[in-house]
């Protein structure tokens, strides 16, 4: 059976978004409609499916989020990368419950003073506060893992 074709009614600036898709991927207007269709409903089964990641992958997540930002503040301490740094720390906090407060401090210190008046002690400081946060959420994972092969038993 060959495909049936529909006309649909849109302003030109939406028509205008679809053409300029459609051109610079290739495709046609269909599969760009049909893409931007799909976008828009895992974007709505987006939160539905977060909440049912297993720990590894949130711990992970975290994880990942939570170093990358810490190297990023540490090699361009300006405010955005703090203001991200602590924004992932607190985010970890909130919903994984991990200790942070050393490695606010420890980032705080580093803030208020210029790279370049970094000491050593410092330096170690903030990295050890960062490796004490990755530690914790390993053991998090490692004691969640222990508690549920527990309760299988």
């Amino acid at each position: 059976m060959p495909a049936r074709y529909r006309s649909i009614k849109i302003r030109e600036d939406i028509y205008n978004l679809i053409k300029d898709y459609k051109q610079k991927h290739k495709v046609p207007i269909s599969t760009a409609v049909a893409h931007a269709v799909s976008f828009l409903q895992q974007a709505e089964r987006k939160p539905k499916v977060k909440e049912n990641l297993p720990l590894a992958d949130k711990v992970s997540w975290y994880i990942t989020k939570t170093v990358m930002s810490a190297g990023a503040f540490k090699e361009n301490p300006n405010e955005q990368n703090f203001n991200y740094l602590m924004q992932n720390l607190s985010d970890m906090k909130k919903r994984l419950g991990a200790e942070i407060s050393f490695a606010q401090e420890a980032a705080q210190k580093m803030m208020a003073k210029k790279k370049e008046n970094w000491t050593v002690e410092e330096k170690i400081e903030y990295n050890t506060a960062v490796k004490s946060l990755v530690l914790q959420l390993l053991w998090l994972l490692e004691n969640t893992i222990e508690h549920s092969q527990e309760q299988q038993k």
